[in-house]
């Protein structure tokens, strides 16, 4: 996975914030982290524009080829992924739903 992030901007800062977290905790997390400069044109440039339609940052391209690019998304996405969460999965049952 790649992570495209740019270092001014607070949304890139949230993932990375928590990307630290996980990190801390104990994720193996291996994600590549790409930083986009804005003041050289990249954020409007083409090849971020076909990652991310609005421009913005932070994204995330999954093994697939795929692309996330909203902040919340992002760091749901790497939760999902992320070794403890798959660990955590296998030794919990999630309580059943109940009907209304």
């Amino acid at each position: 996975m790649k992570l495209y992030t740019m270092i001014v901007a607070p949304n890139p800062a949230k993932v990375l914030l928590y990307l630290a977290e996980r990190q801390e905790a104990g994720a193996d997390l291996p994600i590549e982290r790409v930083e986009i400069n804005p003041f050289e044109g990249e954020l409007n440039g083409d090849a971020h524009l076909a990652r991310s339609p609005f421009g913005t940052v932070p994204v995330l391209e999954l093994d697939d080829g795929s692309y996330i690019f909203e902040s919340l998304a992002t760091s749901t996405t790497l939760r999902k992924n992320s070794l403890i969460m798959q660990c955590c999965l296998r030794t919990w049952k999630r309580a059943p739903m109940r009907k209304r």
